[in-house]
């Protein structure tokens, strides 16, 4: 697995994250990729053949296989970058089931994001989606997601 195919597969988790992966979840997953220079090798047949590939991983032996498989790929300049794009992935519908806090979690653990850093990037998020996010932790505020 390149870095690029590991950063899609971690933002792959992430829509993959409350066990349902939707049309429009996927239109967001090929969005973030054509933002990003360094995925200009990733073509529309290649992004969906790396779908499939995912989807079958994920579905046989789980997210935790596939986020170890990306971590490991992962340059250490993206990490960070991917736990962004996957929280906002997540955030994006204003709310966090308890599925998605776990995998956040395990992510922020893999990704090796401290939990300062992390409650950073929850306020940016939560600001940047206002409107959408007033319970998007289940009842719990924003400023005590992952790291209570």
């Amino acid at each position: 697995m390149t870095s690029e195919e590991a950063y899609i597969a971690i933002m792959f988790c992430a829509v993959k994250a409350d066990e349902m992966v939707t049309r429009e979840e996927i239109h967001s997953l090929e969005y973030i990729v054509t933002r990003f220079k360094g995925f200009v090798a990733i073509t529309p047949t290649h992004f969906q053949n790396l779908v499939d590939q995912f989807l079958k991983i994920v579905d046989q032996e789980g997210l935790d296989t596939l986020i170890a498989a990306a971590k490991s790929a992962l340059e250490n300049n993206l990490k960070e970058s991917a736990f962004v794009n996957a929280m906002e992935i997540i955030m994006a519908d204003g709310i966090v089931d308890s599925k998605e806090k776990k995998f956040l979690e395990k992510l922020q653990a893999a990704m090796e994001v401290s939990d300062e850093r992390v409650k950073q990037i929850v306020d940016i998020l939560a600001v940047k989606n206002r409107g959408t996010t007033a319970d998007m932790f289940e009842g719990e505020s924003a400023d005590k997601k992952f790291y209570t």
